[in-house]
């Protein structure tokens, strides 16, 4: 930091010099960049005057009477031959394509714009230029960029269709989706959910306390027995993903002996059983509410939350 000298500390130095940098430019003339785009602003005029907003507005600037406030005129060029229309002080753009296109691409395309999204491309344009319906007209533009669409990242993608599983049966949990909830807190012996869903009618639920560690094929099929056949029969068709226990000998052999259609989910088809995923999360939503002050009482509170799913109307029930 620089210490201030005497010199600068007199009294009578800025004396009758408060405004001698007043009318004064810093730089000479030949130095500042010219920004208006004269090419651009003629085809504006030459448009405005085929426009028939212009004209009636032009007409009401002339009637005294009926004198819009937002509507101005201005003239420019060397002779001021050239009027053009401003909107709140915004260039009028006149109902042409190639012209408001030439505008937007200006504002999106250029490396110094750098391809913006539709808010901040029709807020730079809005700055100086506006026309009926210039927020939906960027923003169809923005949208068929073909540069936007090759290198920005989708951040909403589309979600894929949905594909309803044909019903096969006309029992009761005759098609059915198994899946397992593991890795709960240890309750009544338990830490795993074994999830039954009905596929083909009443989308119901059967919910049965397990031990991860005992989850073998003949073990899972004895829990189906226990819980399911023993109440509805067999199914007809079973949806399961790949794991260990479907995907052995005992249970191929088991389903085929029992003329079972076994079907199994792959990763290219993850939403082959994503109704019973759903029902997961709907179980674990009702055990995390109710258990949360005891989490290992939610094996006692299986059955309620069996019964309130059950108990629930469903979209897609029939």
């Amino acid at each position: 930091m620089v210490v201030t000298d005497a010199l600068s500390r007199r009294a009578d130095w800025s004396t009758g010099l408060e405004h001698d940098n007043e009318d004064v430019v810093a730089l000479p003339e030949s130095l500042w960049v010219r920004l208006v785009d004269m090419e651009l602003q003629d085809a504006v005029a030459a448009g405005q005057q085929e426009d028939n907003l212009v004209r009636d507005a032009v007409a009401k600037l002339s009637d005294l009477l009926v004198s819009p406030q937002r509507w101005t005129i201005e003239t420019s060029g060397p002779d001021s031959s050239t009027r053009l229309l401003f909107y709140n002080g915004r260039l009028y753009i006149p109902d042409s394509l190639d012209l408001r296109c030439w505008i937007v691409s200006d504002h999106h395309d250029t490396p110094v714009a750098g391809h913006p999204g539709s808010l901040a491309t029709t807020q730079s344009v809005r700055t100086s230029y506006w026309w009926p319906g210039m927020a939906a007209f960027i923003t169809k533009y923005v949208q068929g960029c073909a540069t936007c669409q090759q290198f920005k990242v989708q951040t909403h993608p589309q979600r894929p269709a949905l594909v309803p599983i044909d019903s096969m049966t006309s029992h009761l949990f005759g098609q059915v989706g198994i899946d397992f909830m593991m890795d709960l807190p240890p309750s009544e012996g338990s830490n795993s959910i074994m999830v039954i869903v009905d596929h083909g009618l009443s989308k119901g639920v059967i919910l049965t306390p397990c031990s991860k560690t005992s989850l073998t094929a003949s073990h899972t099929a004895q829990l189906y027995i226990n819980n399911v056949y023993a109440r509805f029969g067999l199914p007809d068709k079973m949806i399961s993903d790949h794991g260990p226990q479907f995907n052995s000998q005992f249970w191929k052999e088991l389903c085929d002996a029992l003329q079972i259609k076994h079907a199994m989910t792959t990763a290219f088809h993850p939403q082959t059983n994503g109704g019973t995923e759903r029902v997961n999360c709907e179980i674990q939503t009702y055990l995390s509410i109710f258990c949360i002050n005891n989490p290992t009482s939610w094996a006692l509170a299986l059955k309620k939350a069996e019964f309130v799913y059950n108990n629930r109307p469903h979209a897609d029930r029939t």
